[in-house]
């Protein structure tokens, strides 16, 4: 019955699937990865709650207007999942408002209409990738194979050089505010302009988009860091031209976008130019979206503009990802564009929620995505500041924390309602950033920037020196190199390499970059799941490569750096530093300079020298006491006796439950 009731026995396109598996590396240079059925399914058919909608969806005609685009379409699996989710909540709501409901002739028949009416002119997508595009066409067709559909709106659009000069960047020449011109396409046979994929007569268009009810995506996720891999299919000397020509188009239409987070960040500026008033917005993200520097300007963005409805998070470790073809760690969003003179939603609305889903078991089944999404529509009205299980039969799937819009918003990131799996850990991060108290006791907190200053990271001492590995070549400048979970094992670290400035023309002098050395190091990336330090403390001055050298203000002494040091490696210091990582793929993660200067650590200018010196006495104590990995941190005697001195000394109590709580946590086992 409950299969019945959902409908879920609709059709997806297994020629998708097919594409995926043995074509999907063609499309690899361009950073697409196609989302998997399961995530579309999840993403859309939330989208699509009809509580969400000022729609009547029992009205043929008024949902036979939708509008619905895909600007990165691929093979249409987005676009597909929302079809079906249009016409599951037209069938449910037209049958509801018949009193002796509608006969399934009837039914059918409403459904062909309605169907033809959106792939005809309701549905937009587009791709530079052709043989995708074909796909798409034809995996939404399949569903009424009865029905003659009279063309779609489905387009190959260029990407490249044309032999004038003129370049092209695919669906991003949008930005522009004028339909795409004479082009070349990427892929043979060259064609100058935008392609109809469903024109037999191969003829090109001019192409003008119209306000979206929604756009839905999951574009590239190529980043401009590193070897810049922007436009990565094409020739390097062509890649770098359309590179500039992106960065001036930021820069020309002030764009809330950073080509350094990627295309990704780029194409939800795209989206929000497209987007109508009271529209919508379902894109599939790299997770740094919720805590990565790069990804600030789009955060700002759907803050001003929109109200942030749904982030879908996975905490399985078997699927980090929505998307097939990769395992980066991804997040479905859902957003809803504020109404015309609504500046923030806030203005009409006194309590806006968003639903932060946390799922434990991330589906590969569409049947059971479906479900997710049935249970996460009964919570848009949920009560904030609670915590919802999500089930699927017997077996808990995740739980959704339900957070007020505006508490979001405050956050310095929105990472912190995903940063743990365990809603309970989720709870206690958060009162604790709002009024700084664990267990009813007041923990004095600062960021770390108000006690000292990050150093260069790799690629600046690599701008400036040459790495001398080894200690046999000892020089001026020392450095701690590498992070290697069975050697760096003590809070007590020497160095274990030697730097000498650069014989070529360095990019930076090496005495400007080694005033920013220090003695206390703090973690710049690591393996949750394998390593054991998040800092360490040195006899003297280094800078490193895996780690943010700490240059403590003036007034601090050793003891103050021992103090910071031990509360980093406690229970408290770690549950604090993964809330706020930038999280790459699971347990491998980042701490980036700017978070961490905000970071909330132990102030230690507020110990009172009693408190001092046990923390001081305590660190001198364990500094040569081996840790073990952090997923064994639950019976670590080491890190035990660290919780016991920061315990002690602020008056926390027991903190084994936590210690507990936090290494069953996905992340980190």
């Amino acid at each position: 019955r409950e299969i019945v009731r959902l409908r879920v026995t609709l059709r997806h396109d297994l020629a998708g699937r097919i594409y995926h598996r043995l074509l999907g590396d063609i499309a690899k240079p361009l950073g697409a990865f196609y989302t998997s059925v399961s995530a579309a399914t999840l993403l859309m058919h939330l989208a699509l709650n009809p509580r969400w909608w000022q729609l009547d969806w029992s009205d043929e005609n008024a949902v036979a207007k939708l509008t619905i685009a895909d600007l990165a379409c691929g093979t249409g699996t987005l676009l597909m999942a929302a079809a079906h989710a249009v016409i599951h909540n037209f069938l449910l709501a037209a049958n509801h408002t018949t009193s002796v409901g509608l006969h399934w002739e009837e039914l059918a028949q409403r459904r062909q209409r309605l169907l033809k009416q959106l792939l005809e002119n309701g549905i937009w997508g587009m791709d530079v990738l052709p043989s995708a595009v074909h796909l798409t066409a034809t995996t939404l067709a399949l569903p009424i194979p009865e029905v003659m559909v009279k063309g779609m709106h489905l387009y190959v659009l260029p990407l490249g050089i044309s032999k004038d000069g003129t370049v092209h960047l695919g669906s991003l020449d949008f930005l522009h505010g004028e339909p795409i011109p004479a082009t070349l396409s990427l892929f043979p046979p060259p064609h100058r302009q935008g392609r109809r994929v469903t024109d037999r007569t191969r003829s090109t268009v001019s192409i003008q988009l119209r306000p979206m009810a929604l756009v839905c995506m999951n574009p590239p996720f190529t980043r401009s860091c590193g070897d810049n891999l922007l436009f990565g299919s094409l020739p390097k000397e062509e890649r770098e031209k359309l590179q500039k020509a992106l960065q001036r188009l930021i820069a020309q239409k002030d764009l809330k976008a950073s080509a350094t987070a990627g295309l990704g960040s780029v194409f939800v500026a795209l989206a929000d130019q497209v987007v109508k008033p009271g529209g919508h917005l379902a894109f599939v993200l790299p997770k740094g979206l919720l805590s990565g520097v790069e990804w600030a300007k789009t955060r700002q963005l759907l803050t001003d503009r929109y109200h942030l409805r749904a982030l879908i998070v996975s905490h399985d470790p078997n699927r980090w990802n929505f998307s097939e073809n990769t395992d980066l760690s991804e997040v479905l969003l859902i957003a809803s564009r504020n109404p015309i003179g609504v500046r923030r939603v806030d203005d009409r609305f006194p309590s806006p929620i968003t639903l932060c889903v946390n799922l434990w078991h991330n589906p590969t089944d569409p049947l059971k995505a479906l479900l997710l999404a049935e249970q996460l529509r009964e919570l848009s009205d949920a009560q904030p500041d609670t915590i919802y299980d999500l089930w699927l039969g017997n077996e808990k799937a995740g739980e959704t924390v339900i957070v007020r819009w505006s508490d979001l918003r405050a956050l310095p990131h929105w990472l912190f309602p995903f940063a743990f799996a365990q809603g309970e850990l989720v709870m206690t991060l958060l009162r604790l950033w709002r009024d700084g108290t664990f267990n009813e006791t007041h923990l004095p907190l600062c960021p770390l920037q108000q006690l000292g200053e990050l150093g260069p990271d790799a690629r600046g001492i690599h701008d400036g020196f040459e790495i001398l590995r080894g200690t046999s070549t000892p020089t001026d400048y020392p450095a701690f190199w590498g992070h290697d979970a069975e050697t760096v094992t003590t809070l007590h670290q020497s160095p274990n390499a030697y730097l000498a400035p650069s014989r070529r023309r360095p990019l930076r002098k090496a005495e400007s970059l080694w005033s920013g050395a220090g003695k206390m190091l703090i973690v710049e990336r690591m393996r949750l799941n394998t390593q054991r330090l998040t800092a360490v403390l040195l006899p003297e001055p280094v800078l490193s490569m895996s780690w943010w050298p700490l240059k403590l203000r003036d007034g601090f002494d050793d003891r103050h750096a021992k103090a910071l040091t031990l509360w980093l490696n406690s229970t408290l210091g770690l549950f604090l530093l993964i809330a706020n990582r930038l999280e790459t793929y699971g347990a491998w993660v980042k701490f980036k300079k700017q978070t961490l200067h905000n970071l909330l650590v132990l102030d230690v200018r507020e110990l009172k020298a009693g408190q001092l010196k046990q923390l001081t006495d305590a660190f001198d104590c364990l500094a040569k006491v081996p840790l073990r990995p952090l997923p064994q941190m639950a019976d670590d005697k080491g890190r035990a006796a660290i919780d016991e001195a920061i315990s002690q000394v602020l008056g926390l109590g027991d903190l084994t439950k936590l210690r507990r709580t936090l290494a069953r946590e996905p992340i980190i086992t």
